[in-house]
């Protein structure tokens, strides 16, 4: 009976860790904005796609434009 506990718990571990899903997002650029952020001295860029805020570095920022379809990993 251990045994067959062993391997079910070693399975659904296994099934659950290497999930197929995938983490990028894709939609249409609604907008997007950037701040300031004095805490660590630097501009943070962020697009909102999906009614989201999704965060960017400052070459994507200056690469898309509002109505442009992106996916960022």
């Amino acid at each position: 009976m251990k045994h067959l506990l062993k391997i079910v718990f070693t399975s659904i571990i296994l099934l659950t860790s290497c999930s197929k899903e995938s983490l990028e997002v894709c939609g249409t650029i609604e907008g997007g904005d950037t701040r300031f952020n004095p805490s660590y001295g630097f501009t943070e860029y962020y697009f909102n796609m999906n009614g989201k805020r999704e965060w960017v570095d400052e070459l994507t920022w200056y690469s898309f434009s509002v109505g442009d379809f992106i996916c960022l990993e």
